[in-house]
């Protein structure tokens, strides 16, 4: 990320915009990420005896709902601006 705000200015782009255009992307990466931890987490061939129990199934959907919810607000508030 650093490396990418150094190089821009010397190609005369905008920093500024390069920095929210990478929070725009994390924003709509975060929820998909989240989504296959949460699938690997549940993988009984993968995590064996540390699969998620369905306590901690309950807390990570409430976490990706949380992030699906901040993530459609930010975009909704990109597109509106």
């Amino acid at each position: 990320m650093l490396l990418c705000g150094l190089i821009v200015p010397l190609f005369g782009g905008r920093p500024v915009f390069v920095m929210i255009l990478s929070q725009s992307l994390a924003i709509i990466s975060t929820p998909v990420i989240l989504i296959l931890m949460i699938i690997l987490l549940n993988r009984k061939e993968i995590m064996s005896r540390y699969r998620a129990t369905w306590k901690e199934n309950i807390i990570y959907g409430i976490t990706f709902l949380f992030t699906v919810i901040v993530s459609i607000v930010v975009i909704v508030e990109i597109i509106q601006s």
